[in-house]
């Protein structure tokens, strides 16, 4: 069998029970409508569920034990310790995997995110590229076309994931954009870069705050390079990253010329990046012309909603700025890695 793609879903459902397959429900049509909104069919496709098997009222807590019961290596599902009697359910999906050998894998959910990532965080990771835990084959999670259908709204947002998903099947690697970061630079580094600031056609700019105090600023003259000029350091003396007050002025005086620069900026939620540089700083940022929260906004309005967690509704200051902020733009429009993920990844190692 030789299938470049290969969706996984949860369970079985009333209809998957009794015809033997899986996705032949509501599920399926809708998901049906995804693969036929990306140029896919079903038939590019091997799918297959994490248990193939109906829980009891569809509902993967009757799979659950005890930890001391639960399948040796694997991390809680967030439903509860998967019980060992189970085990056979997923080696039998990597078999399938292995039998297939598929470019990509498409995770539905949390409970397949789960046996593919030893995760359960779906609108954490979904849209993004991850290897498998079994395997090493590419994996894109994203929403359950279940959780589709009790939320409605997150319908598009399902549709970009296919359209990436359409692209990552045509080759089993990661490929990644390459970068050009300057990171920790010293005075003599914005020197050097500064010519790439000149020679630029727009300049991406980011400035990162924490308690009303900019901590740090971010340059993109071109989409391959870019430089990030910190100001807070707090494992040094006094919390500044620069040796010097004398230096510190240099270096917010570079930040001061690139932004009056008449080169036209882009920034994501200028209104905000403004507060800081402008409002309390009297930084003047010259020649703005875009924001990529503004324009994803407009290009794919009917993408404003809430957001789900494993098809539970998120509320409050949980959901706020979800579909909006740029990870959420990166999951749909790059092919970069999560990077919130790496901050935290870095984090442990420094730990360690």
């Amino acid at each position: 069998m030789n299938k470049p793609i290969v969706i996984v879903g949860e369970a079985f459902g009333e209809k998957e029970e009794r015809q033997g397959r899986p996705f032949v429900g509501p599920s399926g049509k809708l998901l049906n409508s995804f693969l036929a909104a990306a140029g896919l069919s079903r038939g590019d496709c091997h799918l297959t569920n994490v248990f193939n098997l109906r829980p009891p009222r569809n509902d993967i807590r009757y799979l659950c034990g005890s930890k001391a019961t639960s399948i040796p290596k694997m991390p809680k599902h967030n439903k509860g310790w998967i019980d060992k009697k189970y085990e056979c359910e997923v080696e039998r999906l990597y078999r399938e995997l292995d039998a297939i050998k598929p470019n990509v894998i498409v995770a539905l959910g949390g409970t397949a995110t789960w046996a593919l990532l030893h995760d359960t965080r779906i609108t954490k990771l979904r849209g993004y590229q991850y290897l498998s835990v079994h395997g090493d084959y590419k994996v894109i999670p994203t929403l359950h076309p279940s959780a589709v259908l009790r939320q409605y709204t997150q319908r598009p947002v399902v549709f970009a994931d296919f359209n990436k998903v359409r692209v990552e099947a045509e080759f089993p690697d990661i490929r990644r954009p390459e970068r050009e970061l300057w990171l920790e630079p010293e005075l003599r580094d914005l020197g050097a870069f500064e010519t790439y600031i000149n020679a630029a056609d727009f300049l991406t700019v980011d400035v990162e705050t924490f308690d009303r105090q900019i901590t740090c600023v971010g340059f993109a003259p071109s989409p391959n390079r870019a430089i990030v000029i910190p100001f807070v350091d707090y494992s040094k003396p006094g919390n500044s990253y620069w040796p010097s007050l004398t230096e510190e002025l240099s270096a917010w005086d570079y930040v001061r010329r690139w932004l009056a620069s008449p080169i036209p900026k882009v920034n994501q939620n200028i209104s905000y990046d403004l507060r800081y540089s402008w409002e309390i700083y009297g930084m003047p940022m010259n020649n703005i012309r875009g924001d990529t929260m503004l324009r994803h906004h407009a290009m794919q309005p009917e993408m404003a909603g809430s957001d789900v967690d494993d098809g539970r509704i998120m509320s409050g200051r949980k959901k706020q700025g979800g579909r909006k902020s740029l990870g959420f733009l990166g999951s749909i429009y790059s092919y970069e890695p999560s990077w919130k993920s790496m901050r935290a990844e870095i984090k442990e190692l420094k730990d360690a």
